[in-house]
């Protein structure tokens, strides 16, 4: 069993490793921010690409099930966002009243 915590080398993106719980580690050794498709953004051969974490889960060798889950869990966040503003929509209420501050 993999250790979650774990940082594993993706050997496509030299320097960059990722863990079981999905999170990217840069060169520098900083955790990367993900965006709200499960994306991180990655500088290779001087150009910049977004690669989705659960890819690059799977391309270290990370447990499909784990790659599989945290991809899942993206997903569901998207949806619940997209259904959060249709709801808020069509309430009539204006989001900027729930906005964590």
């Amino acid at each position: 069993m993999i250790n979650p915590d774990a940082f594993i080398p993706v050997p496509v993106y030299p320097g960059y490793s990722v863990n079981g719980k999905g999170q990217v580690q840069s060169p520098s050794g900083s955790v990367l921010a993900v965006d709200r498709q499960g994306r991180v953004q990655v500088r290779v051969d001087g150009k910049t690409r977004r690669c989705f974490v659960g890819e690059m889960m799977t391309l270290a060798g990370v447990s499909r099930e784990m790659a599989m889950e945290v991809t899942t869990l993206y997903f569901q966040l998207g949806l619940a966002r997209r259904l959060n503003g249709h709801l808020l929509a069509l309430t009539g209420a204006d989001p900027a009243q729930y906005a964590v501050q």
